[in-house]
């Protein structure tokens, strides 16, 4: 696992960022909100998961989060993350200036609940600029209304006790007057690293 981590950091150097962040682990640890890489091997059929982040020109800073596999996915894996993307999609559907932001929660719940799955952490995402996290928290209680020019993360995190995995995807979507618009472009299925 940690042999990894520098590789994606040279990836965001490459993309002219200056790194601030990137979290990563596999199989067990994909369960922990912010795993700490460490000596084990990328094994063969192992979920992996990392959430990184890069500051850019004026100071802003990014957020984006990827699930993977080592090897191909089998077919729970693959269910697993096309529920996690279908939530991501209808919340960044939802997002419109005057919306409050706990609407986009609920949005992925609803399509999360016919699986049995459910947002694992306490907010679906955030705002975000020279902060990290910045309000609103797209959380099941927060009432602010989005605001155009405002930037959020949309990033669910599901976890599926049976498998001991957990799936996350977080992208940036732009508030604007009629809608939004995606920053970063979401995937459409689990990426792979070769076994």
């Amino acid at each position: 696992e940690r042999e990894c981590c520098p590789a994606f950091m040279w990836e965001l150097v490459q993309t002219g960022g200056r790194p601030e962040h990137v979290v990563f682990g596999s199989g067990e640890q994909t369960l922990q909100a912010h795993p700490a890489a460490d000596d084990r091997p990328l094994r063969e059929g192992a979920l992996w998961r990392v959430d990184l982040g890069a500051r850019y020109g004026g100071g802003y800073l990014s957020d984006l989060a990827r699930t993977g596999v080592v090897g191909d996915p089998v077919p729970e894996q693959q269910e697993a993350m096309a529920w996690v993307l279908s939530a991501q999609r209808a919340a960044i559907e939802a997002v419109e200036p005057g919306r409050p932001a706990k609407d986009l929660w609920y949005a992925a719940e609803r399509v999360l609940e016919p699986a049995g799955l459910s947002v694992w952490a306490p907010h679906l995402g955030h705002g975000i600029g020279v902060g990290l996290h910045e309000r609103p928290a797209l959380a099941p209680a927060e009432d602010t209304p989005l605001v155009p020019g405002t930037v959020v993360t949309i990033e669910p995190i599901v976890a599926v006790p049976s498998r001991r995995e957990a799936y996350h995807v977080e992208d940036l979507v732009l508030v604007t007057g009629e809608g939004f618009e995606l920053l970063t472009q979401p995937p459409q299925e689990l990426l792979r690293i070769a076994g």
